[in-house]
């Protein structure tokens, strides 16, 4: 962002904060919901990630769903493999129907894959191969397992895996 942007976005993200310690009242979690995505834009993660964590343990809240869908978003793009996995989790364990879980495990294999990260690449495919067997994810967290075995220099095991996902 250009530097005009940016001081724009304190500027709101300061004003927003007041509103909030002033008691927001009826709309406490638009005000955080904004707060951590103004956060996120500024690269703030940490701040992000509180505001999200407060909002998504509101479960009466109808913007929770999605800041567990943001805090796990935050991580990923953050390369934070750790805390995104764990967002994942929560997300899939506070919201099992939430249909971008799927996509959101396979960005989070491809990242340990592209940190050398194989046995983590491995075990996050094959939740998405035990839990959505018949999606696109499942599909390409086969050729990402794949591709972990071809690194390894586990040629055989890789062919294997390949000739799978090309059935």
């Amino acid at each position: 962002l250009r530097i005009l942007d940016r001081f724009r976005l304190r500027v709101v993200v300061l004003e927003v904060e007041q509103m909030l310690a002033a008691g927001a009242g009826l709309y406490e979690d638009e005000v955080l919901n904004l707060c951590g995505g103004y956060y996120a834009i500024l690269g703030k993660y940490d701040e992000a990630a509180a505001k999200l964590n407060i909002l998504k343990r509101k479960p009466d809240s109808p913007l929770a769903e999605e800041a567990a869908y943001k805090l796990a978003v935050l991580w990923l793009k953050n390369e934070k493999t750790n805390p995104a996995v764990e967002a994942i989790q929560d997300l899939a364990q506070s919201y099992p129907r939430n249909k971008r879980i799927p996509e959101l495990l396979l960005r989070a294999a491809d990242l340990f894959h592209n940190q050398k990260k194989f046995d983590q690449t491995i075990a996050l495919c094959e939740q998405l191969k035990t839990r959505y067997p018949q999606s696109y994810e499942a599909l390409a967290g086969r050729y990402l397992v794949g591709l972990c075995y071809r690194d390894r220099g586990k040629h055989d095991k890789a062919i294997e895996v390949f000739d799978e996902v090309g059935r």
